[in-house]
């Protein structure tokens, strides 16, 4: 004869009322409907309400990360971005912010757009940025010659058509060519292959990684960490998919200082000039994480 149910309704736990005793699932746990303190409504095991692992809907650990975020940021700087006060939330309940400028305006600003890189001025930055943009035809990138200004594509990037030096031609996004992601018509990505590329190793095509990245707690870590975002500052937003990025590219080495998020199109991207890449990650993890390299 199996135990007998242990009636949890109308119990509380933390901010979970017991509402109603609902089935066992495949681990023979007993599950039951619940309402938070928020209004919501959850389905939690009976194990995790009497053992205190479960106490909310989840809107607990929310308040909790977003009031440590909020007393973290008073004082620092992201980007041209003093944070000077906090004016609350929004009505996401996401913290908001209120920061001078370098330039010298005021202006209130997400939390999370603070700690990913995604706003590092009050907008002058990026009408600087486009000023510098609007001003690329007859300028040389690598083996591009600038000759033509085309209409912004359907995501809103300019466009430039560019001669290369073997005479090809190719139509490059700014970005791109100021990033200097793309230095040829594709000619020069043919010519360094095998022992011509600069990352040639005697022919070894892959590396193993270090144990620890085989635990999915671990990356899961690296994710909770960095807010579930990439955290490239210029993310073209082609991709949601996000994946741990080895800054100095030694899979041995899975220091938490080495291993940053990105979404798989920034983590691609990461494959050309890899000094560049290095030092951009190792100067967004000194200034959102700390870590001092030398």
């Amino acid at each position: 004869m199996g135990r007998r149910l242990l009636d949890l309704s109308g119990k509380k736990f933390g901010k979970l009322t017991v509402l109603r005793y609902l089935f066992t699932n495949k681990k023979k746990k007993a599950c039951w409907e619940c309402i938070c303190d928020c209004g919501d409504g959850v389905v939690v095991t009976g194990n995790h309400l009497k053992s205190g692992n479960t106490k909310s809907c989840g809107c607990f650990r929310s308040e909790k990360l977003k009031e440590t975020n909020r007393l973290d940021l008073l004082g620092k700087k992201f980007g041209r971005l003093a944070v000077i006060a906090d004016v609350g939330n929004d009505n996401n309940r996401n913290s908001l912010w209120k920061c001078r400028c370098d330039c010298g305006n005021i202006t209130v600003v997400l939390a999370n757009s603070l700690k990913n890189g995604h706003t590092k001025s009050c907008g002058c930055l990026k009408n600087e940025k486009s000023r510098f943009r609007s001003n690329l035809l007859n300028k040389k990138f690598g083996r591009l010659l600038v000759i033509e200004g085309l209409e912004n594509s359907e995501y809103g990037r300019s466009l430039w058509r560019c001669v290369c030096d073997c005479s090809g031609e190719k139509i490059v996004s700014a970005n791109r060519l100021l990033s200097e992601d793309t230095k040829s018509c594709g000619c020069l990505s043919k010519e360094m292959v095998g022992e011509n590329s600069p990352h040639w190793k005697g022919g070894i095509t892959s590396e193993p990684y270090c144990p620890i990245w085989l635990d999915p707690e671990f990356k899961q870590m690296i994710l909770e960490r960095d807010d579930y975002q990439c955290q490239n500052s210029d993310c073209w937003g082609t991709s949601k998919r996000l994946c741990g990025h080895h800054i100095d590219y030694n899979k041995k080495n899975c220091d938490l200082s080495n291993i940053i998020t990105t979404c798989y199109s920034c983590n691609g991207r990461a494959n050309k000039n890899r000094e560049r890449w290095t030092k951009f990650y190792h100067e967004i993890m000194n200034e959102k994480q700390g870590y001092v390299y030398e």
